[in-house]
């Protein structure tokens, strides 16, 4: 995952992990220093989703939920941790 910060403005690309190789998927929204909120789209070959996000920084963590707005009642946690440059 990689992720672009212009202002509060944040942009990102990601890719599906063990079991969803072919997913890819990109994030945008705005950051201001303690919370994150936008959206994200994905797709993994015909299947696509589009979904709300909202993370709160906790260390070198950024945790909380995403929403799917395209699967309505789909929902889970998204826990992004930093790795070392």
């Amino acid at each position: 995952m990689q992720f672009i910060q212009q202002g509060n403005r944040v942009t990102g690309t990601y890719q599906g992990g063990q079991g969803h190789e072919g997913l890819i998927g990109k994030i945008s929204g705005t950051f201001d220093g303690k919370t994150f909120v936008g959206t994200y789209d994905n797709n993994e070959g015909k299947i696509s989703g589009r979904g709300t996000l909202s993370l709160i920084l906790n260390g070198d963590r950024l945790e909380g939920h995403w929403v799917s707005t395209t699967a309505l009642g789909q929902k889970g946690e998204w826990v992004l941790k930093r790795q070392p440059q």
